[in-house]
């Protein structure tokens, strides 16, 4: 403040005289720092790099000099970000994820520096939302899956349903599903939005695996895509029986007798339409009803069908068997046979002598008398 001072005797005449006065007001340390927000508020992009300035913020100390001296600091923010300590602009000093932390809020300080006394300060709040990109691609939790489903089931029946995940915001994070390969034969359908699998084929006599590639694809400006592994097994239903190829309706078969125990006589076959178990078969004899002695005389190897004599053959004592073959499945739940009949006949071999009946049963000689008339 600047001012003159004057000084005035009360003679006649008055004299006077006068003084320039200059006063400096010294200043102290009685303002503390005003951000001019109290809240702050940015997003920034997931791909955003390192070293970019992504906030300035400001504050102002109505002090002179020292006093009025602003420093700037920041607490929090899990040491992502930094401030220029005099000039308040923020900088990113880690990369962000927005799938591992989308918000971050931290605060600034603006603090004085007087010459003497205490510093004064100021705070105020940063809030930075992390802005999703197309960064990450759908999943699938596992690279491969297995599903059964039976041939008999009716078309669309349901086989399984994969899920990818994506952790992308908006369209990026939503997933479309398609079969990519394996599928050649046009037997499966997959929903495009839930990822189930259904048959879009009749699957009958069909069995066998199969196996798809399914892709999921997200709707982000620049697809991504992940991709896993179905296989399908198509289970057989026994819905056949086998069915005689040899012997035909109505053989029969010879068998000189006295043959050795296990002489051969015929290879009995059999087919079945079946796959798998319900498709392997097994050959028995079982009993027939009124020749139930007959199979004790015979056995038939269950894998391979050969039909042998279990006994040696005297056709003098038997000359015909009639024997029941089975050929029966191994499918499962439900198994099925069918049956066939062979007529085994005991050819005959000069292995007696002949004799009169009525010294059969006699030690010795015997001899016979009869009579006869004359002139015959």
């Amino acid at each position: 403040v600047n001012f003159t001072v004057q000084a005035t005797d009360d003679g006649n005449p008055p004299l006077s005289t006068s003084s320039p006065v200059s006063i400096h007001i010294m200043d102290i340390n009685d303002n503390s720092p005003v951000f001019q927000d109290n809240f702050y508020r940015v997003s920034i992009l997931e791909g955003t790099a390192v070293g970019d300035v992504i906030l300035n913020v400001s504050a102002t100390d109505a002090d002179s000099s020292v006093n009025g001296d602003i420093f700037y600091n920041i607490t929090g923010g899990n040491g992502m970000f930094s401030i220029h300590a005099t000039l308040g602009y923020i900088t990113l000093e880690q990369a962000v994820d927005r799938e591992n932390q989308s918000l971050y809020l931290f605060e600034v300080t603006a603090t004085d520096k007087p010459s003497t006394g205490i510093p004064r300060m100021a705070v105020t709040v940063v809030e930075v939302t992390v802005l999703d990109i197309n960064d990450v691609p759908p999943t699938f939790p596992h690279a491969m899956y297995y599903a059964d489903i039976q041939e008999h089931v009716l078309l669309y029946s349901h086989v399984i349903t994969v899920t990818a995940h994506d952790p992308d915001e908006g369209p990026s994070g939503e997933v479309t599903y398609a079969i990519l390969a394996g599928n050649g034969a046009g037997l499966f359908d997959i929903n495009s939005t839930t990822g189930e699998i259904r048959n879009a084929g009749l699957l009958i006599e069909l069995s066998g695996e199969y196996v798809l590639t399914i892709r999921a694809t997200d709707g982000g400006p620049a697809p991504l895509r992940g991709s896993c592994v179905v296989t399908i097994m198509v289970l057989d239903v026994n819905d056949h029986a086998p069915s005689f190829i040899v012997p035909e309706i109505g053989t029969t078969v010879t068998v000189p007798e006295n043959q050795y125990v296990g002489y051969f006589i015929l290879k009995v076959s059999a087919t079945d339409n079946d796959p798998s178990d319900g498709g392997r078969i097994s050959y028995r004899l079982t009993d027939n009803v009124g020749h139930i002695n007959d199979t004790l005389m015979f056995s038939i190897n269950e894998e391979n069908g050969d039909l042998t004599t279990a006994r040696r053959l005297d056709r003098e004592a038997q000359e015909y068997y009639n024997l029941l073959l089975v050929v029966e499945d191994r499918g499962s739940p439900t198994s099925f046979s069918s049956y066939r009949f062979i007529t085994v006949r005991v050819t005959d071999e000069d292995d007696s002598e002949p004799y009169f009946p009525e010294i059969w049963h006699s030690e010795t000689d015997v001899a016979v008398e009869f009579n006869i008339k004359e002139n015959l």
